[in-house]
């Protein structure tokens, strides 16, 4: 009988213990739980950069699941030469960055069911003018703080888009006149 008076308290100490624990798991059940996602080769724990490198401007297509991305290069703006900089994609969308002189520029293109507005210029920022112009049968709009000078420009042609931006590290004034902007879109398919 004595040791049966003993295993009362022990199994009412356990229970009371039980009970302590799943009243404070409660409390504790109403915060929100997290999980932490980090990604490897980053620092401080960010994203990774979705942009990869690539060699050549069919490198930068392929890898953007594009059939081809074409610019011809070998085009003369005002007398002045485009030089190629750089090729980089994401899964989606493929860039070139050319530079014009001492103006640099970056071309995009993608698939418009990834971005159904059309513009992929990564450029959000108001201008304070817009214009638009028919080239080649392509709907273009133009964007800058001056008429005449395109610091954005972006076109739609059938289920691709493709966009050109003015590098934004670019002073203020700097942009592509008419012209240029003709000769571009007519460069890229």
């Amino acid at each position: 009988m004595v040791n049966v008076m003993k295993r009362i308290p022990l199994c009412v100490l356990c229970v009371t213990v039980a009970l302590a624990s799943l009243s404070v798991t409660a409390c504790h059940s109403t915060e929100p739980s997290y999980t932490v996602i980090t990604t490897a080769n980053t620092e401080a724990g960010g994203l990774g950069n979705p942009w990869k490198e690539a060699m050549t401007l069919e490198e930068a297509a392929y890898g953007a699941n594009l059939n081809e991305f074409v610019f011809n290069e070998a085009i003369k703006i005002d007398g002045a030469s485009v030089n190629p900089l750089s090729y980089k994609y994401t899964d989606c969308i493929a860039e070139a960055k050319y530079s014009l002189g001492d103006l640099r520029f970056a071309v995009r293109k993608s698939k418009l069911e990834y971005m159904p507005s059309g513009d992929i210029s990564g450029i959000y920022e108001d201008y304070a003018h817009e214009w638009k112009a028919d080239i080649n049968g392509n709907a273009v709009k133009s964007y800058g703080n001056e008429q005449g000078k395109a610091r954005k420009v972006i076109w739609v042609n059938k289920d691709l888009c493709y966009s050109i931006c003015v590098d934004h590290k670019m002073p203020e004034g700097s942009g592509l006149s008419e012209a240029a902007v003709r000769d571009l879109v007519n460069a890229v398919r």
